[in-house]
């Protein structure tokens, strides 16, 4: 078996172009999925010439259509803006509710990027997924969690949780 093998046994061909990320059409506005944070952690952003400290958190879809798709989220919990850092608190303590709520119960001061991710990685929850245009790009951005209700467990490499094969939800189980 030579190193240019691909899994399929054949060979890969050169060609000068490829592209490893090719751009994926955004879920469908209002997609509902379980999904589960497997990143998390405090960035600096530079935008427009201003830097900007967040917690930047990545989903991934864990079961149905987009199963393995990965959305990121920016969590602007110290935004200047009053009113968008309350909300983006109070979808960070969503989020923890859904995980258990460890977080806002052992942690009174700004969470480390270890503890963000020791209560918050791989615990399935429902999101919600909107779209956000701009600059004629879209993506999907994560605009409601709710409980999974234990429908799904992630994988174990997210968590140290056993993965079991998902069960279905109807609609009528999703609370938003």
């Amino acid at each position: 078996m030579s190193f240019w093998n691909l899994s399929d046994g054949k060979t890969v061909e050169a060609q000068k172009d490829f592209d490893a990320n090719p751009a994926l059409e955004p879920m469908p506005d209002g997609t509902c999925a379980i999904s589960a944070l497997d990143s998390i952690k405090w960035e600096i952003k530079e935008f427009e010439g201003v830097s900007d400290e967040l917690i930047e958190a990545r989903w991934v879809v864990l079961d149905g259509e987009f199963k393995g798709r990965k959305v990121y989220h920016k969590i602007r919990i110290l935004d200047s803006d009053t009113k968008k850092a309350d909300k983006a608190k109070k979808m960070l303590a969503a989020i923890d509710a859904n995980a258990g709520g460890e977080l806002f119960a052992n942690v009174t001061s700004r969470p480390t990027d270890e503890q963000l991710a020791m209560y918050l990685l791989g615990k399935p929850m429902i999101t919600r997924y909107s779209v956000w245009s701009m600059n004629e790009k879209t993506g999907n951005w994560v605009s409601a969690v709710a409980p999974s209700n234990g429908a799904v467990t992630a994988p174990a490499h997210m968590s140290p949780a056993t993965h079991v094969e998902p069960s279905y939800q109807t609609e009528d189980d999703i609370p938003f």
